[in-house]
């Protein structure tokens, strides 16, 4: 076998559990193609009952005052969505953060620390100075949240009402910005931001596990203010079918629109030391080879289709995958046996076995991706304004 082929099979076998996601969610999508699909189909619904139930009586005992919710002394936005899967919450995060600290006001960001050693405990990942944790002790979104928004405290923990009190002892904030946390009931909130995948926002309407829904569609009641995310990848008369969706469950929130743009496109060893500005950047039309392990990944392929470059393969992993250096030098072997090079997101990057690149000179790029409102910014600035009093 040649060096391209044997990284080829080793990365197949790799994405097996990516495989079986898929699989899943084509499943769930498309509906059953034979007998075994019926009966899966079946089961799951099932499973989907159960779980409406169970969500919808914690949600209520919440709401009706029979378990008690943690208030702090500051303001409180949480920001989520209503299925599973990527909606772009981390750039929005950042937007937010900096839009706040801009406003004169200190913030410090929850994330959950998801698939990682802080996840069940709680750890400060950035004290707004530096980055303290690796992304297995405070996992990626965490990282990725504290390498982009110096000057802010970035706390991991599943228990928002522990890593929150952490956050108010030892940096007294104006403003908790809670990461994911839509469905996290156990903190008051002042503001609940849900973002919508504008191309598929409710999945097959399905609640987990039939679907890919958290909630009943008449959560969306609950919310503040809408962000459209990915506006620019659907129809028009789609985004609109989805502003009359949100109208039905929720007549007031303002709904606002945002696109993911790429901003920068460089070599790892200088995105690794923060120098994005003038760095060496890739021309149009490189052969590439993706690597990621995302929520959307055909989200980020799209994007780098959409500046020129030439995708000879698409490597991709479960979400929130912990690379290994086989999994760089599989890749980088691929990627040599068609002349290209591999670009990944900033979120797979901050994962990545940094001593390995720099030894096996792996071409590793790195694609920064930020949000950019396209509609409703000024009013989601108002809303900032009015739940921070000034």
């Amino acid at each position: 076998k040649t060096v391209g082929q044997a990284a080829f099979m080793g990365m197949r076998y790799m994405s097996f559990r990516e495989n079986i996601t898929r699989r899943f969610l084509k499943l769930t999508k498309e509906g059953p193609q034979n007998k075994l699909d019926e009966i899966v189909l079946r089961v799951l619904e099932g499973l989907e009952a159960v779980y409406e139930k169970g969500v919808t009586r914690r949600y209520n005992a919440y709401a009706s005052g029979a378990k008690k919710r943690t208030e702090f002394e500051a303001v409180v936005i949480s920001l989520g969505n209503i299925t599973v899967g990527g909606t772009g919450k981390t750039p929005m995060a950042v937007y937010l953060a900096k839009e706040i600290r801009q406003m004169g006001y200190t913030v410090a960001v929850l994330s959950r620390g998801y698939r990682s050693e802080s996840e069940h405990g709680c750890a400060v990942v950035s004290d707004g100075h530096a980055v303290l944790l690796s992304p297995a002790q405070a996992g990626d979104e965490a990282v990725l949240l504290a390498r982009s928004l110096p000057g802010i405290p970035v706390i991991a923990g599943k228990k928002r009402s522990v890593t929150g009190q952490r956050a108010m002892d030892e940096f007294r904030p104006d403003v908790l910005l809670l990461d994911d946390a839509f469905q996290h009931w156990q903190i008051k909130r002042d503001l609940d931001i849900v973002l919508i995948n504008a191309c598929d926002p409710v999945g097959n309407g399905h609640l987990l596990p039939r679907g890919t829904l958290r909630e009943p569609l008449d959560a969306l009641e609950r919310a503040d203010l809408f962000v459209v995310t990915k506006a620019d990848r659907a129809d028009r008369d789609e985004v609109e079918k989805i502003y009359s969706l949100l109208r039905y469950y929720n007549e007031s929130a303002p709904i606002a629109e945002a696109n993911h743009q790429a901003k920068w496109c460089v070599p790892f060893a200088d995105w690794l030391a923060g120098h994005t500005d003038g760095a060496a950047s890739l021309d149009e039309d490189t052969a590439v080879v993706t690597l990621s392990a995302l929520g959307n990944p055909e989200s980020f392929e799209e994007t780098l289709r959409d500046l020129g470059f030439d995708i000879v393969h698409a490597v991709r992993f479960d979400d929130h995958h912990s690379y290994t250096e086989e999994d760089l030098r599989e890749a980088a072997a691929f990627a040599a046996a068609k002349h290209a090079v591999i670009v990944t997101t900033e979120k797979d990057a901050v994962k990545f076995p940094a001593d390995t690149i720099k030894n096996e000179e792996i071409p590793v790029f790195v694609m920064g991706i930020e949000i950019e409102m396209t509609a409703g910014e000024e009013e989601v600035k108002r809303v900032l304004k009015r739940v921070l009093g000034g």
